[in-house]
């Protein structure tokens, strides 16, 4: 399955994500996937479903839009650059019943080449921030989703939680800056914006290539 997303080949790739998620229904990895794939094939309320899943199985729920003050506070989240970020109130804590990311303790090239194992402590610390990147990008494509479908308080909801999780995700407050820009909020755009370029883009691929079929 993972060698058929890595080409693009996002049909044939959905029927063996689907089976996978039939047998790993707590994989967050693999909810994400399959999320990412539906989105490619231009089903949005699924995969909208299976980013909001990820995100239960990390322990992350994006908060709900609540009134129109939600929004504000929102804004001010991304003018303090982010909030609380990776291990920090809003974070994910690594614990038994959290999904192992990647492989667990040692990788491939440590135990093939001899190199020492890393502590537990150190793993935990690695898992914890894995699963606030896999959250944040989870959340910032749910919040994309959602601003297609016309949800802005939703979207921006899900788009803060993103910046919360994950400070350097600059493709989050591009989207946001354009939000706030289109509702003239004009501080708070520049603000976003300058979020956006302090972080730069980022070293991983979240996703913005064009879908098979259209969204609208």
């Amino acid at each position: 399955a993972e060698i058929r997303r890595r080409k693009g080949e996002w049909r044939a790739a959905e029927p063996l994500l689907q089976r996978a998620a039939r047998i790993s229904p707590k994989d967050a990895c693999v909810s994400f996937a399959l999320a990412q794939t539906l989105e490619k094939l231009g089903r949005v309320s699924e995969a909208s479903a299976l980013y909001r899943t990820t995100n239960e199985l990390l322990g992350v729920v994006a908060p709900a839009a609540k009134g129109p003050a939600f929004g504000d506070a929102a804004i001010a989240a991304v003018a303090e650059g982010g909030g609380d970020g990776a291990g920090g109130d809003g974070g994910v804590e690594a614990s038994e019943s959290a999904p192992v990311l990647y492989g667990g303790d040692v990788d491939e090239d440590e135990a093939e080449n001899g190199l020492p194992s890393r502590s537990k402590e150190q793993s935990e610390a690695d898992q914890a921030q894995l699963s606030s990147e896999l959250a944040a990008v989870a959340c910032y494509r749910l919040g994309r989703l959602l601003l297609v479908r016309d949800q802005r308080l939703e979207a921006l909801a899900s788009l803060s939680r993103a910046v919360s999780l994950l400070p350097s995700l600059s493709e989050a407050y591009a989207v946001l800056g354009t939000m706030l820009y289109e509702e003239r909020r004009d501080d708070a755009a520049v603000e976003s914006f300058r979020q956006m370029l302090a972080h730069g883009a980022r070293a991983f691929d979240v996703g913005d290539g064009d879908s098979e079929e259209s969204m609208a």
